[in-house]
């Protein structure tokens, strides 16, 4: 059933992140296959990487305490911006962003690489550059290795998933009505199926 479930997405993924572009190009399937076929061999390798690794230990020790170390640093600066109250006097916007950020890091926060360059709201380019530079040092691990040997291959790999899939995906995973429809279904769901 899962094994199903994770064909249906990656067959979403060829069809909406790559066949999009790629039928202005050309109407051979050969590209997609072998697009499908990579996105197969690459989860299945990561996936058996990720079954030998601690998850558990990786959550305690390393994320918990930066997540943790993060959010108060984040706190203390909002708390320095605003006011101990949180006055909401002042309107959320991009420049109230920026603001809490570089105060974020005069007090010794170090904001993630995607944003690190506080000249500009507009951070798109900075984000996928970001992407791109961790696909870099993944991609030779779960890339078969004929293919991983490719620099060519390699590169259109990480700017197909960089640009085209993770963007997206983090933009969407970054958006508070996102969160905001999900909760706002699963507890109609959870009232549904109480009430039944």
């Amino acid at each position: 059933m899962i094994s199903n479930s994770i064909n249906e997405v990656l067959i979403l993924i060829v069809r909406d992140f790559v066949l999009t572009w790629y039928r202005d190009i050309s109407s051979s399937p050969s590209f997609p296959t072998a697009v499908s076929a990579m996105l197969h061999s690459s989860l299945g390798r990561l996936l058996s990487r990720l079954s030998s690794a601690d998850l558990s230990n990786i959550l305690v020790k390393r994320l918990l305490p930066r997540i943790t170390t993060h959010v108060e640093q984040f706190q203390e600066s909002e708390i320095a911006l605003r006011g101990a109250g949180l006055e909401r006097r002042l309107t959320e916007s991009e420049e109230l962003d920026m603001l809490l950020a570089s105060r974020y890091a005069g007090k010794g926060g170090k904001l993630h690489p995607a944003i690190s360059n506080l000249s500009s709201s507009f951070t798109k380019q900075a984000e996928e550059n970001h992407l791109k530079s961790l696909l870099d040092r993944v991609l030779p691990f779960i890339l078969p290795a004929n293919e991983a040997s490719s620099k060519a291959l390699c590169v259109i790999v990480r700017e197909i998933a960089a640009c085209s899939i993770l963007y997206p995906l983090m933009d969407m995973l970054t958006d508070p009505d996102f969160w905001n429809c999900t909760i706002d279904q699963l507890v109609s769901v959870c009232l549904w199926s109480v009430t039944r």
